[in-house]
């Protein structure tokens, strides 16, 4: 029976048992490095390099790898999906219907991205605008069901406030 026992357990943890001693064991553990800093969005202000425990303490959406003192510069309404309208994160006939839906019935629930891209205090639709005029209007839903349909129509962003990079994937939520 013993015999068995002895040639089921490999031969690296016999070794590990005679060679190394009990307490210097206990100190071998297996280390994960943690992510020191990204930059800290908060309402589209760089508010600093941080861990991105402090940043989310703050409200705001944490970039890994970016810097910034290195002149990484906060997206203006954060990443979003061109055509985008119910934040589901990529663009399909749906977005063009629900769009539909809100010109025709403006008690509609509107889209999940509104922001102030402009600065100029006119909070608009800013995933909505797939046509690079900085506003949304019908032009915007002809234009991407087009694309839809196979027209080589390019989703193409208000130039002023184009979609951010994505947030690290942890702060996704």
């Amino acid at each position: 029976m013993n015999k068995i026992i002895l040639r089921s357990i490999p031969i690296a943890i016999i070794l590990v048992a005679i060679v190394i001693p009990r307490a210097e064991a206990d100190e071998i553990r297996p280390v994960s490095v943690p992510v020191d800093s990204g930059a800290c969005c908060v309402e589209a202000v760089c508010a600093g390099d941080m861990p991105e425990e402090g940043c989310l303490a703050l409200g705001g959406t944490w970039y890994i790898d970016q810097d910034c003192d290195a002149g990484f510069e906060c997206p203006k309404c954060g990443y979003y999906v061109v055509g985008d309208w119910n934040g589901s994160g990529r663009f399909n006939i749906a977005d063009i219907i629900e769009a539909l839906r809100w010109a025709r019935w403006p008690d509609y629930p509107g889209p999940a991205l509104i922001c102030d891209c402009l600065g100029d205090g006119t909070f608009t639709f800013v995933a909505m605008d797939m046509n690079a005029t900085c506003s949304f209007n019908l032009g915007d839903i002809v234009w991407g069901y087009g694309r839809l349909m196979g027209q080589p129509n390019t989703l193409t962003p208000c130039p002023e406030c184009p979609p951010g990079p994505p947030p690290s994937p942890r702060d996704r939520r």
